[in-house]
């Protein structure tokens, strides 16, 4: 309407805008320049009310002119209200108010001379009609777009206008009172929230926002034909003082499902947010935008960041050369909604990027937070580097650890063919020469023949298993390393004295040389020692020829530091020799050089296997050096502590006569017992049997023992538990018969009060030996 009345009267009027709210005019426009000599173009209205009535008052002399200090309540009456005051000569000076809307919170004033005053105030009733006209065309307008629209009379409780179709004739609605139609809406079609819906619409509650100013509200529900609807309450007075509330109901489920919408995408890209370091996303215009960046990379990439390719421009300058094709179709917006058809919903990727010259694995995350109509493609990136690194090595690891099994159960497979073949060849020999002997009892000269081969093939048979024993031993950890301090030389020479007997048996040379020894006391585990040596001589035995030679050499090399020192020791053969090829693999257990010279030498295939693993479980060295046809060297090295004495051997009475002691055989196996027994009672013994620990208890009980030969493993009660109670009672001589041939099991015994050990099979003369020493 401002424009209207600045075009009509802009040659004829001096025209402000009042609002009466805001204490507040304003100049529209001055058909004058002379009348801003006594009016400003805009303060306060109460202010120039004022003025300008103290000008008149002492202008005239008349204070008839109160009535200006009540224009706004004589607008809310009517449309127009007049000031009129005589001026220069008979013309007559008219201040024109016009409101603006009903409730006169605003209008226009105009100052206008009498003689134009009447045209003016017709046209701007002309203009008050032609802006009648054009809101009737908005009420209309919004007519169309609501839903519904009801104007009711709050003050009255009646409706004024209703456009809804409730199925209710025009009469019926017409009847009805605003708060009836309310409450038929609300029980019609309201679906979650009919007494929130009664509350918005109630009279209480729209006087209340009336009073506070709040001129306008809106209030959303849940229909039963499942839309959303929203209402917009316009509030305000008629000219009768009844407050009107205009309710507009429009369509919100479009707006409704849009929000969640984008409520759910904003969810869904701040769950990324919180793994993902850097996020982009695609929208359906096929615009990438950058959602989240960190500082480093923003800053490096800082030129593109509003580039529509910028996710081909990080690829180009990071990722690495070999994943950049495959990076750049998986991130393809058409191959990823092709890949979400077939693989779900999210596609997960793994690349590699270059980052300060180190390659370092990156992960994205794609996922789609729009439609399949209308797609919003999230990448999330984040560095996996360690996590893949780690799942490389365990995949790695993984790998050798499948590697090694199937090496173990191939060699498990060799070692179970190996020990088929070197069980059954010395139990076939047993079982053949048996049958023979069985089979010519009148024929001394087979029968010895016979027995003999049974000896030899069973101690080929005992050496077998006690190789076994050894190998599942090592491999489990079982061997415990006891140091205790020796003469070195002394057991060397008793070790030379026991070879002897077997190099005697082919005609060999034995060579030894220990006199460079100058410090023959050390501490170490000679018992493993022993057996390394023993192993190793037995081998250059065998593959010596007969009358063949075999030199043995152990000396000091250097102190290592104070109190130690570094043997050498070498054995050295002229036997078959060993190719190169099989010395890769001499250390793998059962493996035997097949050639027409070894052949037809009895062997196990365990002997260096086992030596290798003890010399490494002393901390030492092992190195073979051999040729065919010349022979082979066997050259190791030991770190031992050096010492000042040895220590004290018990003394055993080899000589001592058995001949009248008691002896209780505590045996549950009557083959070993019966055994045992027969070879007690030809030495003269008096030999009396228990079958467990309960029973020889019971016995040591009722008689007087000179020594007690007990096994460990019976029912009831074992020999452990048995030598506990007989501890408690006598001191008598308690010796463990057992076929558990560990360290650790022999100490368990001692541990338990047992004075000695043997280990089953036994040799008659060991056995009488252990009975003499203990008696």
């Amino acid at each position: 309407m401002k424009e209207g009345v600045m075009r009509m009267f802009s040659e004829e009027a001096t025209i402000y805008f009042i609002d009466f709210k805001k204490d507040t005019y304003r100049l529209i426009h001055a058909d004058d320049t002379k009348f801003l000599n006594y009016y400003k173009k805009e303060g306060s209205f109460k202010e120039i009310i004022e003025e300008e009535y103290q000008r008149l008052v002492e202008q005239f002399h008349n204070e008839d002119y109160q009535c200006i200090f009540h224009i706004q309540e004589e607008l809310k009456k009517n449309k127009t209200f007049t000031v009129r005051f005589p001026v220069e000569g008979k013309m007559w000076k008219d201040i024109v108010f016009v409101r603006n809307d009903d409730e006169a919170s605003q209008a226009f004033m105009y100052f206008i001379k009498k003689a134009k005053k009447d045209d003016v105030i017709q046209k701007a009733m002309d203009d008050l009609k032609q802006e009648s006209e054009r809101r009737s065309l908005y009420y209309e307008a919004i007519r169309q777009a609501s839903v519904a629209m009801v104007e009711i009379d709050v003050t009255t409780d009646t409706i004024v206008e209703f456009d809804y179709d409730y199925n209710l004739s025009e009469k019926q609605i017409h009847i009805l009172k605003a708060s009836e139609l309310i409450e038929k809406w609300a029980s019609l079609y309201v679906e979650d929230t009919p007494d929130a819906f009664r509350h918005y619409l109630s009279r209480e509650y729209i006087e209340r926002q009336y009073e506070k100013g709040c001129l306008t509200t809106h209030f959303i529900y849940h229909s039963k034909s499942s839309r959303y609807i929203r209402l917009f309450s316009v509030y305000a007075k008629n000219s009768e003082g009844h407050i009107i509330a205009l309710i507009l109901a429009r369509d919100h489920t479009a707006i409704k499902q849009r929000k969640e919408r984008d409520s759910y995408y904003t969810n869904l890209i701040k769950g990324l947010a919180i793994d993902y370091e850097n996020i982009f996303f695609i929208d359906e215009k096929n615009k990438t935008h950058i959602y989240r960046m960190t500082s480093k990379l923003k800053e490096e990439l800082k030129d593109h960041l509003h580039s529509a390719d910028i996710l081909d421009i990080f690829a180009d300058k990071y990722v690495y050369k070999e994943d950049l094709d495959n990076f750049k179709t998986v991130v393809d917006k058409n191959n990823i909604l092709k890949l979400m058809k077939t693989e779900g919903e999210v596609i997960r990727f793994q690349f590699r990027v270059t980052l300060h010259n180190q390659l370092t694995y990156y992960e994205v995350k794609i996922i789609n937070v729009g439609t399949n109509e209308s797609p919003i493609l999230v990448f999330g990136f984040t560095n996996v580097d360690k996590e893949t690194k780690d799942r490389l090595y365990r995949q790695e690891f993984l790998k050798n650890a499948v590697i090694q099994m199937q090496k173990a159960n191939k060699a498990k497979d060799v070692f179970l063919s190996n020990m088929s073949h070197d069980l059954r060849t010395p139990m076939n020999a047993i079982v053949g020469y048996a049958d023979i002997a069985i089979n010519h009892l009148q024929q001394e000269e087979i029968v010895e023949k016979s027995l003999n081969q049974i000896i030899k093939n069973s101690n080929h048979l005992l050496s077998l298993i006690n190789d076994l024993l050894n190998v599942t031993r090592i491999e489990s950890g079982g061997y415990q390393i006891d140091v205790h301090s020796y003469n070195l030389v002394d057991e060397l020479s008793d070790l030379k004295d026991m070879i002897m007997v077997e190099m005697n048996k082919k005609d060999m040379h034995f060579e030894t040389s220990f006199e460079k020894i100058t410090h023959p006391y050390v501490e170490c585990d000679f018992i493993i020692i022993r057996q390394v040596f023993q192993n190793i001589l037995e081998n250059a035995i065998k593959y010596t020829p007969k009358g063949g030679h075999i030199f043995f050499e152990v000396k000091p090399l250097h102190h290592v530091e104070s109190g130690y020192e570094t043997f050498e020791c070498r054995i050295k053969d002229d036997g078959i020799g060993i190719e190169q090829s099989f010395l890769k693999h001499i250390y793998e257990p059962f493996m035997r050089s097949e050639t027409s010279s070894t052949s037809n030498i009895p062997g196990t295939g365990l002997g260096m296997t086992i030596a290798k693993s003890l010399v490494t479980l002393l901390g030492g060295s092992i190195h073979i050096e051999s040729e065919p046809g010349i022979g082979t060297e066997v050259i190791l090295c030991f770190e031992m502590k050096l010492s000042h004495k040895e220590e004290e051997k018990e003394s055993v009475t080899s000589h001592r006569d058995v001949t009248g002691l008691s002896v209780l055989l505590v045996e549950d196996n009557k083959m070993n017992s019966d055994i045992a027994k027969m070879i007690l009672d030809e030495k003269g013994i008096h030999v009396e049997v228990a079958f467990n620990g309960k029973e020889a208890l019971s016995m040591f009980k009722e008689h007087h023992y000179d020594l007690i030969l007990m096994d460990l493993k019976m029912p009831f009660m074992n020999g452990y538990e048995c030598a506990k109670e007989i501890r408690k009672e006598s001191d008598v001589p308690i010796v463990a018969v057992s076929a558990n041939a560990f360290e650790e099991d022999k100490q368990k015994a001692f541990m338990c009060g047992m004075n000695d050990y043997i280990t089953k099979p036994y040799q008659i003369d060991e056995l009488i030996k252990v009975i003499q020493k203990n008696t």
